[in-house]
């Protein structure tokens, strides 16, 4: 996993206002609008971190494989500037991780894997992997890197 630079925004948590919870409402419309989700959408942002804006945002970390707390801390705002999941690491054959149990949860919520997540990047994730790569234009790896996060994280998972 690499790091990237801190943007140095504030943590946001709901109560919160001003300016920069406004650029926050701004951005999480951007995503949602970006993969077609009306889950993850404020309304005009008003700079009021209130209910809309925390179920948004637990939306948008759910959607990006980032811990769902309901606050903006730096994963979240690095998340939102790159439209995309940062910090996720290549999964591969034989792994047993939490980070393949989030993998397993997104491909049964998308319908390439059948059953329950259990940890273990074996055959029957590897060929759900494929099927949704196929799906999504991509080539064939038996391997997770950033290109398939990336892909996992723009299909809605309303």
């Amino acid at each position: 996993m690499v790091s990237a630079v801190n943007l140095s925004k504030p943590t946001l948590r709901f109560g919160d206002s001003g300016p920069v919870v406004k650029e926050l409402q701004t951005l999480l419309n951007g995503y949602g609008q970006f993969i077609n989700s009306p889950g993850i959408f404020v309304g005009t942002p008003d700079g009021e971190f209130g209910p809309r804006t925390q179920q948004a945002l637990l939306a948008f970390q759910a959607q990006v494989f980032l811990p769902k707390t309901g606050v903006a801390a730096d994963l979240t705002w690095r998340s939102l500037f790159k439209r995309a999941p940062v910090d996720l690491p290549e999964v591969k054959f034989g792994e047993t991780s939490d980070f393949v149990t989030l993998l397993e949860e997104r491909l049964i919520r998308l319908r390439f894997l059948n059953g329950q997540a259990d940890r273990r990047y074996e055959q029957r994730t590897v060929d759900a992997v494929k099927a949704f790569q196929r799906s999504a234009s991509l080539p064939q790896r038996s391997t997770v890197d950033e290109v398939t996060w990336f892909a996992l994280s723009k299909r809605p998972i309303v």
